[in-house]
Formats: C-alpha cells, structure tokens, sequence
C-alpha cells in the first residue's frame, strides 16, 4: 500500500524510549513499518535534566518488496543497545516475519522474537490512549466532510414531518425524526475549531471503554478493546486495503497506493454511482417518490450503479477510483456501526495505513455522518449515534506494539 514513506516522528512516554529494545519491526501483507529510536533519542530522553514525561520515537514505513532496504535502514539507523550480544532480542510483529525470519537476522543483526499483531494493536492503544492526550493521540475529524450530509438529513428530516403532517406516510416515527433533528442541531452549533483542550491523557478525559478497535490494513479487523486492557477479538475481512488497492489496479491502471487515492481525490464518484436525484424527480404529484425527489440536497442510492453493462474505457479512471474509495469506505463504515451498536461499543477508533490520507478520513465521516442521522431516522427504532476517531501512527501500532511488549510484557 505504500512505497516509502518520511521519517515521522511518534510522541510516547518516555518509558519506551529509554527502557524498550529500541527496534520494533511489523512486516505486513503490504507494507514494512519500522518504529525506533536514534541514539540521540535515547540520550536526549536519559538526560536527568530532561524532565517532560514524553519523548520521541521515529516511524518510517516501505514497500514489502523492498524488504532488504528496509532491514538495511533499520540496522543503520535504530539505537539498539548490545550489551556485548551479537544478535540482541528484539520483538518483531507480521507474517513478514516469519516468512524472512533469516534475512532479518543476517542484515539487521538481531534475533527476531516473533508475536501477533492483533496483541500489538490492542495493547499498544490501550496504552498510549493512557499516556496521550485526544490531540496527541487522535487526528481531527474533518468536520468539513459533514456539512453535505448534514445538509441532506436536515431536508429529510423536515420532509419526513410534512409527509406524516399530510398523511402522505406513517412509516416513520415523529418522536425519533424530532430527536435527530435536535442531534443535528448539536453539531451545527458546536464551534468545532476553538473546542477546549484537555491534556488529561484520553483514556482519563474521556469515557472510552469498552471500544472497537478497527484495523484498516491489508485486511480489516475489529476487537474489542476493554479497561483492563484485554481485548476480544470481534469481526475480519480479506477486503482490506490491499483488496480496495489490486482492485483499484486492475480498474485504472494505477500501481502505488498512493497514486490510486491521489487519483480518487480528483475524481467525480456520481459520473459512475447512481444518486437519489438520478432517479427522482418531482412530478407535481403528491407522493412520496415526488417528495423525495422535490429535494434539493441529494445522496448515494447505488455504488456503481451507473456502471451496469459498461466497462472500465467507458469512464475516467480518477472517477472509477472515486467511487470506489466510497463503495470500500461505507461498508467499512457500516460494518464497524452494526458491530458497535450490537455489543454497546461506546467508540470505534481506526488503525491501519488505510486511514493515513486525509482524503479517506474525509469520506469515512461524510459516510458516518449520513448513517448516524439519516439511516437511524428510516430504519431503526432507536437512535445509535456512533462515536469514532482516527489514530495517529495507527499504521505503526504493530510495530510500536512490539516495543511497548519489551517494557511492559503482555506476551
């Protein structure tokens, strides 16, 4: 899903840097991502002068098939002390690892200590979320991504009014539309930029747990992450990133990850999905197809509806990759609602390289947005507003995780 990514800095508790092996490696289906520390980090959080509770680590990420370069980074650039050890310990994460468990050894001179990555995820943000504060842990929710959907369940809501007012429809529960139009309120009248801060670490701000925990990588994964740090494993696909990203391939020719979701920014997903106004218009008839189609805001009734009997040539390809960036991202964003909603999840926080690009943060809350107040509004009989984030690094949680396992064990 990547081909090499910078150098990025990782803020921890100071803990990890100085007491951790300094090395932590998670060899994925698709991508190598590298967490370590520099000697200068080391020394820097060592300094008894240095009184901050936090301090940094590096995370830097590479193609699988560009493994030797990888392990060559790692050897050259991690400060991992020996202790007169040829081949020290250190903990290693991804089926990666298994697989080039030699080569690891012979060109990042170490003994590779091999443990799963659901462990890595679950424990590592269970951690941190007790270290970090929500801006130092979470990105923030592109609140711009709301305004459409916004706008739309807005106009249904007070169209859902009129048709029960009229007799045009019963199928619908007034009590409910009322309690969602004073939830949309809510949102429109929070001043999302200027939020207090609070830089208690999440977990104590904030009432998280029990929580799923989503992983959006090669594959797709959910746990359930609970207070006392255990974890049960929830729910998984092979759709994943790599599925979204092959397909992507073969449907525009694309061949990195990234040119793929640049190319999806630019795109026009409604020249190839089938929308609301597609379909409906008003006729001038007092009905309910006229009144849905009398309205001016407009939504997704078909992912690639437009594309039935055609072929890839007939459309742009930025466009193909458009709407399938949202065909992908709403199933994922149902799959994590139906799950939270069906255990009393109060939180779905997303790891994984998938949710790296703003673009696709930008998507999974248009598509949250849509669900938590229009889909309740027609089909359900109680409201389930689903809270949920993006984690920062989430991509690198494998190979944090396994650097976390060196200071406090849960292998």
């Amino acid at each position: 899903m990547a081909d090499v990514t910078k150098i990025e800095g990782i803020t921890v508790s100071k803990d990890i840097v100085i007491k951790s092996s300094g090395l932590g490696i998670d060899f994925g289906g698709s991508v190598i991502k590298i967490v370590y520390r520099t000697k200068d980090d080391y020394e820097k959080a060592c300094d008894p002068k240095n009184l901050e509770p936090l301090a940094t680590l590096r995370t830097v990420s590479f193609a699988r098939e560009d493994r030797k370069r990888a392990f060559e980074f790692a050897r050259d650039n991690a400060f991992v002390i020996r202790d007169g050890e040829e081949f020290p310990s250190v903990f290693t994460t991804g089926c990666g690892s298994s697989e080039y468990t030699k080569e690891i050894v012979e060109i990042c001179k170490i003994t590779p200590k091999i443990i799963t990555e659901h462990d890595c995820f679950a424990k590592c943000f269970h951690f941190l979320s007790h270290v970090l504060s929500r801006d130092q842990l979470l990105h923030p929710i592109p609140y711009d991504a709301m305004e459409h959907p916004l706008g739309f369940c807005e106009e249904l809501h007070s169209l859902l009014k009129l048709m029960n007012a009229n007799k045009i429809s019963k199928v619908h529960d007034l009590e409910m539309v009322e309690k969602l139009e004073e939830a949309v309120r809510e949102v429109r009248n929070t001043d999302f930029v200027n939020l207090p801060k609070d830089s208690r670490p999440l977990a104590e701000a904030e009432d998280i747990f029990p929580c799923l925990l989503a992983i959006n990588g090669s594959a797709f994964s959910g746990f359930i992450v609970k207070k006392d740090a255990s974890f049960e494993y929830l729910d998984a696909t092979q759709l994943g990133g790599r599925f979204f990203h092959g397909l992507g391939s073969l449907l525009t020719g694309c061949k990195t990850y990234e040119e793929l979701i640049e190319m999806a920014a630019k795109g026009n997903h409604k020249k190839i999905d089938t929308h609301k106004n597609d379909m409906l218009f008003d006729t001038g008839e007092d009905d309910l197809a006229a009144k849905f189609g009398d309205m001016k805001t407009d939504s997704l009734v078909f992912n690639f509806g437009k594309a039935v009997g055609k072929t890839a040539g007939d459309f742009e390809p930025a466009d193909i990759a458009s709407a399938l960036l949202r065909g992908f991202v709403k199933e994922k964003a149902e799959r994590c609602r139906l799950v939270a909603s069906l255990h009393d999840l109060k939180s779905i926080f997303f790891v994984g390289s998938f949710v790296n690009h703003e673009i696709v943060r930008k998507v999974y809350t248009e598509m949250f947005t849509f669900s938590n107040y229009f889909i309740d509004a027609v089909h359900r009989k109680k409201i389930a507003i689903s809270k949920y984030d993006f984690v920062k690094n989430g991509s690198h949680f494998g190979a944090l995780g396994c650097l976390i396992n060196t200071l406090d064990p849960f292998i």
